[in-house]
């Protein structure tokens, strides 16, 4: 049986086979350059904020020890010119009364020490008597202590001594920053070890082979590690930071290298993993193709061929002969492809996996520059009117306050030390402005080493301070805390009441509402608190506002009863 195969010449124009793979090909090539693209903006990307973080904390670190070198010859220079114990120490021959006087200026050490770093040391030199002590709290060991202190009769008794100002020196092979200044027979200097004072750049991410080098203004190293030294000179992976002192006002330079293989070698390695799992994919794709185009769409475009020249010779086309064979070919390869597809289909599945990143970031209650500033202002109030007894109270609960303040970087401290922190306030509070708070405090002994997030009770209280003020009536703020069980469960229920004016009802019904604007940074105490207790407990914790029927604001809070093994 014959058949006589009339077609129409195909008069539209159509796109090789060839040049549709080479596109193909091309978009492969594509897909790997934007890969390789991403993936070293990527690297790019977190070599800067890594150098940000570090130039942000080493500028930090230089800002601080600026301050800290200032204050510190402020201090020497006042010491020396108007330090009263200086002139009872040379006034006396008794013993006993020149210890008195030592031990009172060893005090002024102390406190200078506690407020700029114990890593430096003060030393006090009197021709005249001959006598050389520290004036602080002195951690050298004895062999260096008699080091310091040939070198500094030996400065006082040299005639041209050089400028009042931060210097360095070698005493058996640590290197010292010293600030001595010498006037009337009297000397008095300030010294730390190298290593102390930078003991804190330690911490800085430079990767495992980084260092850190600290140099004077004029070049000449101080400190630094000679191995790993000798590293970055001959390597290729480092990255140099230079902080210049003179920028800081300070008398060294800061030179970090940082290692940048350990620092992005694993992302490095990430990324060379994920160019070549795309490269893999491409050219399985592409073998793909290539194969499809040998089995399927070749047969096809063969027998098109064939059907032309049939066409062009008019001739009838039997359909027992080679060409039928290769239409039920393709058809047959055409049909197993769409199997395939069919079963590709089934096969695939797209799993996506969301990464919930939960950091919390609350600022743990900064220092307010107005609080402190009043505290200074009232300490030197007092001072005019020589009241020392109270100067003496409000010094002892300041450095209580800022002590805790410093040190309440962690999640959960104990109850009692909040409560602690608490009557510091307040007893601060009442030497500022006066006995017009009463405070009482109910809690068993056991419930002491509840845990509680930091700087969260004291929140509430000063709140109810600010915006309670009585100029006649007494303040009372009154905490219980107690503990129960929800469906089995110890709970720590903690009540704050006062007898003020209690919360505005504009205030009330957004905080029962939970529509808090942390934008306002005039009110962001309590806001920050809530959003504080959503994070460490989610929804295992109840906070209650409300106002008493006789007055006053009522903050009632019920979290996780957690318990201090130490």
């Amino acid at each position: 049986m014959a058949i006589k195969i009339r077609t129409k010449k195909n008069q539209q124009s159509s796109y090789s086979l060839v040049e549709n793979v080479k596109f193909l090909i091309f978009l492969a090539l594509f897909i790997i350059g934007i890969n390789v693209l991403i993936s070293a903006i990527c690297i790019i990307n977190i070599q800067r904020q890594n150098f940000e973080a570090i130039q942000n904390s080493v500028e930090l670190f230089l800002q601080e020890n600026s301050t800290n070198l200032n204050a510190i010859q402020h201090f020497i220079q006042w010491t020396i010119l108007k330090e009263l114990l200086l002139e009872e120490i040379e006034g006396t021959d008794n013993d006993y009364e020149q210890s008195l006087a030592m031990e009172a200026l060893r005090i002024r050490g102390v406190n200078q020490q506690y407020a700029t770093g114990y890593e430096y040391h003060y030393f006090v030199y009197l021709a005249e008597q001959d006598l050389f002590f520290n004036a602080s709290q002195m951690t050298l060991p004895y062999y260096d202590y008699l080091k310091v202190k040939s070198f500094v009769i030996d400065y006082a008794t040299t005639e041209k001594r050089p400028s009042f100002s931060w210097r360095f020196t070698e005493l058996d092979g640590i290197v010292y920053m010293y600030n001595i200044l010498t006037y009337n027979n009297r000397t008095f200097c300030a010294f730390t070890k190298m290593t102390d004072q930078f003991a804190a750049l330690s911490d800085l991410e430079l990767g495992k082979q980084g260092y850190y080098l600290i140099s004077d203004l004029d070049g000449n190293t101080l400190l630094s590690d000679p191995v790993l030294e000798n590293n970055a000179d001959s390597g290729l992976f480092y990255s140099l930071h230079i902080f210049h002192g003179s920028d800081y006002d300070l008398p060294y330079n800061i030179l970090l290298y940082s290692d940048n293989f350990h620092n992005y070698g694993h992302l490095f390695l990430f990324q060379l993993f994920v160019i070549v799992t795309s490269t893999c994919v491409c050219i399985i794709l592409s073998a793909f193709i290539v194969n499809m185009y040998q089995k399927v769409i070749k047969p096809i475009a063969a027998f098109s061929a064939n059907l032309e020249k049939l066409n062009g010779e008019n001739d009838l086309l039997d359909l027992q002969s080679s060409q039928v064979r290769e239409l039920e070919q393709t058809n047959t390869q055409f049909k197993n492809l769409i199997c395939q597809i069919k079963k590709l289909k089934i096969n695939v599945y797209e799993n996506e996996l969301e990464k919930k990143r939960f950091q919390i970031t609350f600022l743990q209650h900064q220092i307010r520059p107005h609080f402190y500033l009043n505290c200074l202002t009232t300490i030197g109030s007092m001072a005019q009117l020589e009241d020392y007894q109270n100067i003496e109270s409000m010094v002892l609960f300041t450095s209580r306050y800022l002590r805790y303040l410093f040190q309440a970087d962690k999640d959960f401290v104990r109850l009692e030390y909040e409560l602690a922190h608490i009557q510091s306030y307040l007893d601060i509070q009442q030497l500022r402005l006066g006995s017009f708070v009463t405070y009482r405090c109910s809690i068993d002994s056991e419930h002491k080493n509840a845990l509680i997030p930091p700087l969260l009770l004291i929140t509430f209280v000063e709140n109810t301070i600010k915006y309670n003020p009585s100029a006649n009536d007494t303040l009372q703020i009154q905490i219980l805390v107690t503990k129960e069980f929800l469906e089995d469960n110890p709970y720590l229920k903690i009540d704050i009441a006062d007898s003020g004016q209690g919360f505005p009802q504009d205030v009330l019904d957004g905080l029962l509402k939970k529509a808090i604007n942390l934008e306002n940074r005039t009110h962001v105490g309590i806001p920050n608190s809530i959003r504080r207790l959503n994070l460490l407990y989610g929804e295992n914790h109840k906070i209650r506002f409300f106002n008493e029927k006789q007055g006053g604001a009522h903050i009632q809070l019920t979290i996780p009863y957690q318990v201090s093994e130490v």
